[in-house]
C-alpha cells in the first residue's frame, strides 16, 4: 500500500487548499520532477484516560480479512463506519486495528458517545483536538457558530492528523449533531480519519461514507477464542467440551454472547445470560 493505515499524510506534504481539494478523495501526487517533502507529525498530546484508546482485547481472534479491508478503506475514505449487531465486536475490532498503527502515525482518541451529555459532542471534540501543540490559539476559543465550528473541527483533526474512534454511536443522545459532523468530515477532511461504530448505517450517510459490516466469529474461531479466554484467567471448563458448531449456532458467533455463557447464574455479567444458557444447556 502507498500509505500507512491511519496515517494518511501523503509523502509530498500538506494538502492542496485550492478548488480541487474539495472532495473526499486524497490529493494527487506531486507533478513529475517536483521536490519531495515530508511533514512531521504533531506532538502526541496527553489525553485524559476517558478519551484514550484502551489496550487491545487479549482474546481477539479471527477477522483477518475484515482488518485488511478496514486498512484498505482507511487509505481513501475519511469516514468509515463499522456496522453490526450488539455484541458482535465492533469496538474490539476497531481497537485492534488502531493498535496496529505504525509508530509514527498521528494522535488518536476514542470518544465513548454513550456517556457524553447532550449537546457536548462538538465541544468535546474541539477540546480534545486542541490539545495538540501546533493548533492556532484562535481555534481553541472559536465562537461555536455552526459552520465555523464544523470547519474548525475538520481543520483541527487534519492538523494532527488525528484518528478519532466515535464509539457506541447508537446510544448518542443527539444523532443529528453526530450526522452533521460526519457529513462535513466526509466531504472536507483531508488527512484525519473518523471511525464510527454503529449497528446499522443511517440513510443520511449512505453514499457519503465507507461502511464495513463486522462478521461474527466462525466455528473454527471458537476453540482459539476459548484458549485465549483461558490464558486471560477465565474459567472455560463448561464450554471447552462443547461442539464449536453448537456454540456458534447458539450465540450467532457474537463474542459477547460467548462471554455470557461463561457467567455464573449467581453473578450474570450480561443481560442475555439466562436466555443464552437456556438455549444451549
Amino acid at each position: 500500500m502507498s500509505r500507512d493505515v491511519l496515517n494518511p499524510h501523503p509523502p509530498d506534504g500538506p494538502p492542496d487548499t485550492g478548488p480541487s481539494a474539495q472532495g473526499t478523495s486524497m490529493r494527487p501526487s506531486s507533478p513529475a520532477g517536483a521536490p519531495s517533502r515530508t511533514t512531521a507529525a504533531s506532538p502526541v498530546p496527553r489525553l485524559p484516560l476517558s478519551l484514550r484508546l484502551p489496550n487491545p482485547d487479549p482474546t481477539f481472534v479471527g477477522h483477518g480479512e475484515t482488518l485488511a479491508t478496514l486498512h484498505t478503506l482507511l487509505q481513501d475514505h475519511p469516514v468509515v463506519v463499522l456496522t453490526g449487531p450488539a455484541g458482535i465486536g465492533k469496538s474490539t475490532l476497531a481497537t485492534e486495528a488502531l493498535q496496529r498503527r505504525p509508530p509514527h502515525a498521528g494522535p488518536l482518541a476514542r470518544l465513548p458517545l454513550a456517556t457524553l451529555p447532550p449537546g457536548t459532542l462538538q465541544h468535546t471534540l474541539r477540546r480534545t483536538l486542541a490539545l495538540g501543540d501546533a493548533i492556532p490559539p484562535d481555534w481553541r476559543l472559536l465562537d461555536p457558530l455552526p459552520e465555523e465550528a464544523l470547519a474548525a473541527l475538520v481543520d483541527l483533526a487534519d492538523a494532527g492528523p488525528w484518528t478519532l474512534l466515535l464509539d457506541d454511536a447508537d446510544h448518542h443522545p443527539q444523532p443529528d449533531e453526530l450526522l452533521d459532523i460526519l457529513l462535513v468530515a466526509a466531504r472536507w477532511s483531508r488527512h484525519a480519519r473518523w471511525i464510527l461504530t454503529l449497528r446499522t448505517l443511517p440513510d443520511e450517510l449512505r453514499g457519503h461514507v465507507a461502511s464495513l459490516p463486522v462478521p461474527p466469529l466462525q466455528p473454527h474461531d471458537i476453540p482459539p477464542w476459548l484458549d485465549r479466554m483461558t490464558r486471560a484467567g477465565h474459567d472455560t471448563t463448561a464450554l471447552a467440551p462443547l461442539d464449536p458448531d453448537t456454540l456458534h449456532h447458539t450465540t450467532g458467533g457474537r463474542p459477547a454472547a460467548l462471554r455470557a455463557l461463561l457467567a455464573t447464574p449467581d453473578t450474570p455479567d450480561h443481560p442475555d445470560v439466562s436466555r443464552v444458557r437456556a438455549l444451549l444447556l
